[in-house]
């Protein structure tokens, strides 16, 4: 009971969406984050010390990268595993 060549092409396509629309998903998620980033060279730059990544400035980054990114596997999975399931290729009939 084996598949036919299209049904084969499609799961093959599945798979590769799977694992590349994961990974595009992931790193848009992660890339939510971006502000905090820019948002901490500036208040480095801005600071008194800016050799000293203590304090302040690296306090207000991690609660907002982390608050930003805290989905980014959410989103991975919508991109790579719910396109693929509504799009109905995981059909085997």
């Amino acid at each position: 009971m084996g598949l036919s060549g299209w049904k084969r092409v499609g799961v093959a396509l599945s798979v590769v969406w799977l694992l590349a629309g994961g990974y595009w998903g992931n790193s848009r998620g992660l890339h939510k984050g971006d502000f905090a980033v820019t948002q901490f060279t500036l208040c480095m730059e801005n600071s008194r010390s800016p050799d000293n990544a203590s304090g302040g400035c690296l306090d207000q980054f991690d609660r907002d990268y982390a608050g930003a990114i805290k989905d980014h596997w959410r989103d991975a999975l919508l991109v790579g595993i719910v396109r693929s399931l509504l799009r109905g290729s995981w059909s085997m009939d």
